[in-house]
């Protein structure tokens, strides 16, 4: 049963809130966001009329936020609000009120999961946009690296790691009392799995070829026996052990049982990770993100842009322009962005096609290539993801500068135009110029996560939890 806010202040109370510093961010966001409108989100989480009445949901979503703000664990930030008097101020706790213990805060956490922080930060961001504190102007997207709060263990490691996981699963489906799967006398016993499968330690140097043998060959037979016999997350993990045995590389690599969402991804060409991508949208002129994404490590997040954005739509949040680095620079991202009527200010990627603009000139308006001499191409032809525009062969035939140009067909000079650089040409330079420099404030909210908020590692495993954190650390 949902409890309820505290109503009235009491004298220490206000002998406190005269004592705190009227400019603090904490006391700033008390004064701007309302936060009551909690209660209504989760009710459907809580029993209307039965059982014990819960510490308010508002008062629970505010410590998480002090928590991911301050980069404390539930242990810490419960500690800490019986003494700091900022705190007990912000969640209107009384010096006589009883505190949220950790493990209270787990379950809330636990019980809301990533799609109810995702719908209360969308209204706290509704109410941002009706006090008109989001621009219209510019708004930028980018994606930073999160790592995973996991080990990468070696192959012998993670096929122990897997058994192991599954055992314990298999033990908790078996105490909750679940029937699944075959019959209760065709399944093996845990303990018996123990015996038989559980091996403890690790191989701390390189595992010799007798070692990883012996592992395959124990892993073949654990999955044989417990493959389609439990319930659906035990199984998933079987198929993953599965992947681990047959050697699985790339995409479908499972890099640990501990946290099977977290994926490899690369910070650069060269510089590998393991766990996940923040992917935002974020309001240049105000510096508030608007929109959120949490993605494996292995996704490019320049193929996301559209789902990016069509949550922006759905939350009628509106920019003129948008920029972002070259990781978008698509022909297909240029067309979607221009299609909501949005100008793209892109950085171009190092190894993109372009037109020979010391020769050649693209027309927007008339849609043809102009050359250095002023003739122009006649015909073209549609190719994948452009336009071959073609001159005429009595243009070509004498002209003296011929040697420079592209390569002939028949005496015909070809030149290939991308429909990524049409829409680019079509873009002012000078407010193209200002909007690349106006990106890096992305990089500024980055940067601070990461410094103070402990935005480049995980917190705690799955992809729930790091979702939950990448949204936390968004409304900061």
């Amino acid at each position: 049963m949902i409890g309820k806010k505290k109503q009235q202040p009491t004298f220490f109370d206000n002998l406190l809130q005269n004592r705190l510093p009227a400019d603090h961010p904490l006391i700033k966001i008390k004064r701007e966001i309302d936060f009551s409108f909690i209660e209504d989100e989760v009710r459907e989480l809580y029993c209307e009329d039965n059982g014990r009445p819960s510490f308010p949901p508002e008062l629970l979503f505010k410590i998480l936020f002090l928590e991911y703000y301050y980069n404390l664990s539930d242990v810490e930030i419960s500690q800490e609000i019986q003494w700091n008097g900022l705190y007990q101020y912000f969640l209107d706790i009384g010096i006589e009120d009883k505190v949220p213990d950790d493990t209270t805060l787990s379950v809330f956490r636990s019980r809301l999961k990533d799609d109810k922080f995702e719908k209360i930060f969308n209204r706290i961001i509704k109410g941002c946009q009706e006090k008109n504190l989001l621009g219209n102007k510019l708004k930028i997207v980018d994606a930073t690296h999160v790592i995973a709060d996991i080990a990468i263990p070696n192959t012998v490691n993670l096929l122990r790691q897997g058994r192991r996981v599954i055992i314990k699963e298999i033990e908790k489906e078996i105490k909750k009392g679940t029937q699944t799967g075959k019959k209760q006398k065709e399944k093996v016993k845990p303990d018996e799995m123990r015996k038989k499968y559980w091996k403890e330690g690790k191989i701390y140097k390189k595992p010799e070829v007798k070692d990883l043998k012996e592992e395959i060959k124990i892993s073949k037979d654990f999955v044989e026996n417990v493959k389609g016999k439990y319930g659906a997350k035990v199984n998933k993990l079987a198929a993953e052990l599965e992947k681990v045995i047959e050697g699985k590389t790339g995409e479908e690599k499972v890099a640990s049982f501990v946290d099977t969402d977290a994926k490899f991804g690369y910070k650069s060409p060269t510089k590998p990770f393991l766990g996940y991508k923040v992917h935002i949208a974020q309001d240049a002129e105000s510096e508030l993100v608007s929109t959120v994404q949490t993605l494996p490590g292995n996704k490019n997040e320049g193929s996301e842009l559209k789902d990016l954005l069509n949550k922006e739509e759905e939350k009628e949040i509106k920019h003129e322009a948008i920029t972002a680095d070259g990781l978008y620079d698509s022909g297909s991202n240029r067309e979607m962005i221009a299609s909501k009527g949005m100008e793209a200010y892109i950085s171009s990627r190092k190894k993109e096609k372009k037109i020979d603009e010391k020769n050649f000139k693209y027309n927007v308006e008339k849609d043809n290539v102009v050359c250095r001499r002023g003739y122009s191409s006649e015909n073209k032809t549609r190719q994948e993801e452009g336009t071959l525009h073609i001159f005429p062969k009595k243009t070509c035939k004498n002209c003296c500068f011929s040697k420079e140009c592209p390569p002939k067909n028949q005496g015909r000079v070809r030149v290939f135009v991308s429909d990524s650089y049409k829409l680019k040409v079509k873009v002012d330079p000078e407010k193209r110029k200002q909007g690349l420099k106006e990106r890096k404030g992305i990089e500024r909210k980055f940067g601070e996560g990461k410094k103070w908020h402990n935005l480049g590692r995980a917190r705690y495993r799955g992809k729930w939890r790091v979702a939950i954190q990448a949204l936390m650390l968004s409304l900061i």
